[in-house]
């Protein structure tokens, strides 16, 4: 029984002995957890983990804190630095890192987590200065380390807001979620993960995976909206504003099962620009392309094949391609079959510019068939053939063929060498007439190695027609020979006419000429060549705009050398036969360009008399140096020997001097340096005027000038400032001349005229400036005293002197001042305001005025200038005038008045008198000589008008001023006192009343001046009652050779200048009145007969009832056409008759003057009065009459 209770308590014990155990376990797992959490939660925790993660990584580690809540453990700020031989930094940063367990897993024996969370990666990705990648290091450590055995699996693994950056370039906003992820690929692993890249494109990748030694994907990539503009700066995009409008789409699905891994994709782009450069600006043309691709890898046989690849443009198929490599991971063996779609050259009209659209058409086609290539890896490429072809090419721009019926075969073949490509540029006159290109035939021959590299390139023969210009040539290249490259070139135009459409485009119009052009060249390369070319021009005529233009003969050699020397040009120019504009010239010069220098040698032009000559002359090439945002451009140029002839005047010695630089920050630039201008001398006629020099300093407020040297012997003196690169804001500028000597511009004025200018000095100053808004705008003054002038052995005139002042401002001048002074007593002031004085537009005034002087105060300071009649004349009384010069275009009308006050002019060497003269005389000029004038015999001005006349002339109450003559004489000749009225207007002065008296008769008549070719005048004068009787006792010689009273018209003009310019008529007739009768002396009659008459009709004067005489005068020659004295008595008998023939008898009005001049003499003897030498000496021979009877 003992025995039973015994047994019956034992299981009761275990039992309880058992719960006890378990509950002490559960107490101590719950106070090694208690303790444990405690123990994370404490700060030497994440310090413990940080160097066991230290040294099982070799690589710091750093764990901020760890922190647990409930089954989650939590740890905050991990770091892995970079290994010591990357910059400094961290690999690795996780903000935090979240870990769950799955308990229920865990209890089953199974390694699994609930949940893996990382919040906050940055992993930073790069390389040394060697090139190592900062993960290479811990690459290696983990790859030989061996993985664990038992399988783990996560049930979701998140990672937000991450990022990866490689070099600096990476994405953000990585956000991934696996699903059932197990690292033995158990099972499917659902994938969604989402980035942005830098331009915050956004990208998502979906599928699933399944990793493990037989790994599987299935995975689709897409970035249905990608902005290229905003990954400009990662492709180092110069303007990314272009590619504004640009939109792309991406989509690719990824598949790997059993081994074979197959790619499938698509990129769409649309509105990709394409840059087409013009001469203004760029112009962009949109593209829309799309490539295709499908591709796929046999990781069993280690091949891979690239399945089909089409690219597409603007809906149009470009290319398709596909490829086979086996053996990818050894040998590589590739295999390539590519087409190229036949397209036509009209389609590409969209991408020309704008400008060019609607004017520019191309046409043609252009295919490559059955391009294939094979080889591997090690050997390149060992198989090549194939065809390309472009046919019938060609461009048309503004209904002009530029070139038409351009084909190009190409074939590709092997052999031995490597392999060939044979084709033929060719284009044969045909339907294409009027082609710029008329014919092209040019085989090629290239042969490239067994790695497709060049081996040579031969065209043995190039034949073209070019717009009627023979091209003809050869080229080779070796780039294995010595010098590899070699090439000639030869063009002939035998007439320049044919590339006139050519030369309009420069704005220039060929009519003739011819040219040819030779270039032969043999080099390494672009880098390593020399050349020699040779240019001729002759014959050539055309026009530029207005301008003519011609070349008799030009040529220019040159020698082109480009080594590691650097390059250079050198060669001579000669320019034969040149003409502008009818100006014609001859030039010559040597150059050479080397060491980024250009200088010229030598350099000659003669145009027109002018000859400029420059013994050397250089300029640096600019190169620009740059030093952050600022830019530098050294210039420099010099100037030596130059010298300037035209005619009599030499600028000799001329030099300069530029040492600068151009500086550029940003949009703004300006000069940095100094400039020197100057000149040995400038002579006129072998005579040095002056030796002018200009320092410039420049700088970023703009460049500013110093004037300096000599002028006409004084201190030439001023300055200049201006902006260069803002013209528009114009400059200032002053100019100064002191102590000028008048006696050198005197040296330098031809010696004509009335003398020189002997002495005197002048100051000057004009200062103003120029601005594109305002025009040229300046004040000027200057002044001039103890003027004075010779003719080389006497002084003609003295003490004169001038004061100028005004301004010019807008196109106008105004001269507010000018004066000048002669002597003591004479003053002339003048003022002026002219609109665009230098166009033939001008308009405006100059006025001036003198106020009353005497007349000898006037001729005094020039009596030894005058003609000698002048300096013997005795002169009295006083002047005054005041007028004005009106411009108007090309018309110059002088307006004004003379005021005179009892003038005396007495020449006793010509026996003229005229006294007593006053009033004011009004004169209106045309200085252009454009004022019609009518000088001919006018059809009412005629005897049978004479009553008329007389009637209008003697009632006439004429308008104008009123000028009064106390008398006239001229030699015997006697006007009484003379009243004329004068008017003025519009470039004619007219004398429209005359009055006076003339041996008892009535002087009446009219008058008018003008220029017109010179000095036009006319007067048409009328005599009433002249007294014969009183006009032959006024000379002895013909005392009571006739009487009675005479009426008449004289009317004198002028066609020319001098006497022989003179034309007129007179008609006079004479009768009786005033109780003088009409009788002719018997002397007389013997006179005019030349016989010795008696008898009953000559003991008396004879009476006559009719005397007329007619002239006209022309040429300087007084022609009688009537001369008659006639009587017809009681009986209607005529008893006496004098008559000459018509026409046939002339005097020269010189002599008809000398005999006035010397009847006057005679007078003045007979009346016991000496006359002049002149007048005593004999009388010059008369002329004979021829009478009729």
């Amino acid at each position: 029984m003992a025995e039973t209770e015994t047994t019956q308590r034992r299981p009761g014990y275990l039992r309880t002995l058992l719960l006890r155990g378990f509950m002490l376990l559960l107490c101590l797992a719950a106070v090694a957890v208690l303790a444990l959490k405690i123990y994370l939660n404490s700060s030497h925790a994440p310090r413990l983990l940080s160097a066991i993660l230290t040294d099982y990584l070799h690589q710091t580690v750093r764990v901020a804190t760890l922190r647990t809540d409930g089954d989650v453990l939590s740890l905050t700020a991990v770091t892995l630095a970079n290994p010591p031989d990357a910059p400094p930094g961290n690999l690795c940063r996780v903000e935090r890192i979240t870990v769950a367990p799955d308990w229920g897993e865990l209890l089953r024996g199974r390694r699994s987590l609930r949940l893996l969370s990382l919040s906050g990666l940055r992993v930073d990705l790069r390389r040394n200065s060697t090139g190592v990648w900062n993960f290479s290091r811990l690459q290696r450590l983990l790859g030989t380390r061996k993985p664990s055995g038992a399988e783990l699996l996560v049930r979701r693994f998140v990672v937000r807001d991450g990022a990866l950056t490689i070099d600096g370039q990476g994405v953000r906003g990585l956000n991934l979620l696996l699903t059932e992820l197990t690292t033995k690929g158990t099972s499917d692993a659902r994938i969604q993960l989402s980035f942005q890249d830098p331009g915050r494109n956004r990208y998502t990748l979906i599928g699933k995976l399944r990793p493990g030694n037989e790994p599987e994907l299935d995975l689709n990539l897409s970035a249905p909206a990608i902005s290229p503009a905003a990954l400009a700066g990662m492709f180092a995009v110069k303007d990314a504003s272009l590619l504004k409008k640009t939109r792309a789409a991406l989509r690719m699905n990824v598949l790997m099962h059993a081994g074979r891994l197959r790619l499938r994709g698509s990129l769409d782009v649309r509105q990709l620009p394409l840059a087409l450069v013009t001469k203004q600006h760029p112009t962009i043309r949109p593209l829309n392309g799309k490539l295709e691709f499908i591709a796929s890898y046999d990781t069993t046989q280690d091949q891979a094949r690239l399945k089909s690849l089409t690219l597409t443009l603007n809906d149009r198929l470009v290319a398709r391609a596909s490829a086979t490599m086996e053996e990818v991971r050894s040998a590589q063996r590739f295999s390539v079959d590519l087409d190229i779609a036949r397209l036509d050259l009209a389609r590409l009209g969209f991408l020309l510019p704008e400008g060019e659209q609607g004017r520019t058409f191309l046409a043609g086609t252009i295919a490559g068939n059955n391009i294939h290539l094979a080889g591997n890896a090690s050997g390149g490429v060992s198989a090549a053939s194939g065809t390309f072809l472009l046919r019938d090419a060609s461009l048309r721009r503004d209904s002009r063929l530029l070139f038409g019926g351009v084909s190009t075969p190409l074939s590709l073949s092997r052999v031995v060498s490597g392999y060939e490509v044979r084709g033929r540029f060719i284009s044969r006159r045909g339907r294409d007439v009027g082609s710029l290109l008329e014919t092209l035939e040019a085989p090629f021959r290239i042969i490239l190695s067994n790695r497709f590299r060049l081996s040579s390139v031969h065209i043995p023969e190039l034949t073209a027609s070019i717009m009627g210009l023979s091209v003809s040539g050869r080229m080779g290249l070796e780039p294995a020979a010595a010098t590899p490259l070699s090439a000639s070139l030869r063009v002939i135009a035998p007439s320049l006419a044919r590339i006139a459409p050519l030369a309009e485009t420069l704005g220039l119009r060929v009519a003739s000429g011819r040219g040819s052009l030779s270039l032969y060249a043999t080099g390494r390369g672009v880098g390593d060549f020399s050349a020699r070319a040779t240019a001729r021009l002759s014959n050539l005529r055309g026009t530029r705009t207005t301008h003519d233009f011609a070349l008799a003969d030009g040529l220019l050699d040159a020698r082109l050398v480009r080594n590691r020397g650097g390059f250079g040009v050198s060669g001579t120019g000669r320019l034969s036969g040149m003409g502008l504009d009818g100006r014609k010239g001859d030039g010559s010069f040597a150059y050479d360009v080397s060491d980024a220098t250009l200088r010229l040698r030598d350099a000659t032009l003669r145009t027109d008399g002018t000859t400029l000559t420059i013994a050397r002359a250089a300029m640096k090439l600019p190169a620009r140096e740059a030093s952050g945002k600022t830019m530098r451009y050294p210039l420099s140029a010099k100037i030596s020997g130059g010298v300037i002839r035209q005619g009599d005047a030499v600028l000799d010695g001329f030099s300069a001097t530029v040492r600068a630089n151009l500086v550029s920050v940003s949009s703004a630039r300006w000069l940095e340096g100094e400039g020197e201008l100057g000149a040995g001398y400038i002579s006129w006629q072998g005579k040095q005027v002056g030796s002018p020099r200009l320092h410039l300093a420049l700088s970023r407020s703009g460049a500013r000038g110093d004037l300096g040297g000599t002028l006409l012997g004084g201190t030439l003196d001023g300055s200049l400032s201006l902006d260069p690169f803002a013209l528009d804001r114009g400059g200032a500028f002053r100019l100064g001349i002191r102590k000028g000597q008048m006696a050198m511009i005197g040296n330098l004025l031809p010696k004509k005229g009335i003398g020189i200018l002997s002495a005197g000095t002048l100051d000057g100053t004009c200062a103003g400036g120029y601005s594109r808004a305002d025009g040229l705008t300046f004040r000027f003054e200057s002044a001039g005293k103890d003027i004075a002038t010779s003719d080389g052995k006497k002084t003609l005139f003295s003490n004169a002197g001038y004061q100028l002042s005004g301004s010019l401002s807008r196109d106008r001048l105004r001269v507010t001042t000018a004066r000048a002074t002669v002597g003591s007593g004479v003053m002339i002031s003048a003022t002026a305001d002219i609109a665009t004085p230098l166009s033939s537009r001008r308009e405006g005034r100059i006025s001036f005025d003198l106020p009353a002087t005497p007349c000898t105060d006037i001729i005094d300071p020039f009596v030894n200038m005058l003609p000698r009649l002048i300096q013997e004349a005795s002169v009295e009384g006083s002047l005054a005038s005041h007028g004005q010069l009106i411009l108007r275009g090309d018309s110059k009308l002088l307006e004004g008045s003379l005021r005179m006050e009892k003038l005396l002019l007495d020449l006793p060497s010509q026996n003229i008198r005229v006294a007593d003269i006053s009033g004011t005389l009004p004169f209106s000029l045309d200085l252009s000589g454009t004022t019609s004038a009518e000088t001919g015999k006018s059809a009412t001005f005629s005897r049978q008008q004479y009553p008329r006349i007389m009637e209008k002339l003697r009632a006439t109450a004429a308008d104008g001023q009123v000028v009064t003559v106390g008398g006239v004489s001229f030699g015997p000749l006697s006007l009484g006192e003379t009243r004329l009225t004068v008017s003025a207007a519009d470039g004619v002065t007219r004398i429209t009343s005359l009055r006076s008296s003339l041996y008892e008769g009535a002087l009446l008549g009219t008058g008018s001046i003008m220029l017109r070719d010179g000095i036009s005048y006319r007067a048409d004068l009328l005599i009433n009652g002249l007294s014969l009787k009183l006009l032959c006792a006024s000379i002895p010689a013909i005392k009571d050779y006739i009487s009675g009273r005479v009426d008449g018209l004289v009317s004198l003009g002028n066609v020319g200048r001098g006497v022989a310019g003179l034309v007129g008529f007179s008609e006079l007739w004479a009768r009786e009145g005033n109780g003088e009768k009409m009788l002719v002396s018997r002397v007389f009659l013997q006179k005019l007969s030349g016989k010795n008459l008696s008898g009953f009709f000559f003991r008396n004067d004879r009476p006559f009832d009719q005397a007329e005489i007619a002239a006209d005068l022309e040429g300087g020659y007084l022609t009688f056409e009537t001369l008659d004295i006639s009587h017809t008595n009681i009986f209607g008998v005529r008893d006496l008759s004098v008559t000459i023939a018509p026409s046939q008898n002339r005097i020269a009005l010189d002599h008809l003057f000398n005999s006035i001049r010397q009847a006057a003499s005679r007078g003045k003897a007979a009346a016991g009065t000496a006359g002049t030498k002149e007048e005593q000496q004999p009388a010059a021979a008369e002329p004979e009459f021829t009478w009729d009877e």
